[in-house]
Order: structure tokens, then C-alpha cells, then sequence
């Protein structure tokens, strides 16, 4: 399981599907946030419960930024491009040509 923000704090998740090439998820979070830089190439105790979300973000996904902002809070932006292959079932139909 893992856990996003504390229990109380709200979020927000958007995401966007750009063409055929680009997927991009943003988290917005109502609560006080989190230094991400304190975070680059650090993993917790493999017995810890928590500390690895931001690892697997940058694990998986090509772009992973943080930003907080007043008032708002902190967002989370992940992006990935995707490769859709002509015959999978994902493949938006074309028109010919």
C-alpha cells in the first residue's frame, strides 16, 4: 500500500492525455508539503513502511517535479510519454489516407 499526504489532507488528481505521445498527472495537495530535493538518491530502511513514493515516481515516469506554491499547496507533476503500437488495443483508429 502506499500512502499519499496524511490522512486528513486533502488532494486533487488531474490527468491529461496529450495526442497520442504524452500522459501527464498532477497531484495538488492542500497540505504543508515536503522538501523533495531532501529526497534525490535516498532510500528509506528496508524495513521502513513509508519513504518510497518519490523513488518509484522517478523510477517510472520521465519528468517528476514538485512545486509548492501558497495557498494552493504542494503539486506533484509526473509526466510520461507513451509509445502506442499501430496494432494494440489502445491504438486509435485512423482514417485512411
Amino acid at each position: 500500500m502506499l500512502e499519499h499526504a496524511a490522512a486528513d489532507d486533502e488532494y486533487e488528481v488531474r490527468l491529461v492525455v496529450d495526442g497520442d505521445h504524452r500522459c501527464a498527472i498532477s497531484v495538488t495537495n492542500a497540505g504543508n508539503g515536503f522538501d523533495a530535493s531532501d529526497l534525490v538518491g535516498k532510500m528509506p530502511d528496508a524495513s521502513s513502511p513509508r519513504g518510497r513514493g518519490v523513488a518509484i515516481m522517478r523510477a517510472v515516469m520521465d519528468q517528476v517535479e514538485f512545486r509548492s506554491e501558497p495557498e494552493t499547496g504542494t503539486i506533484v507533476l509526473l509526466v510520461k510519454q507513451l509509445a502506442v503500437h499501430e496494432n494494440s488495443p489502445f491504438a486509435r483508429p485512423r482514417p485512411s489516407a
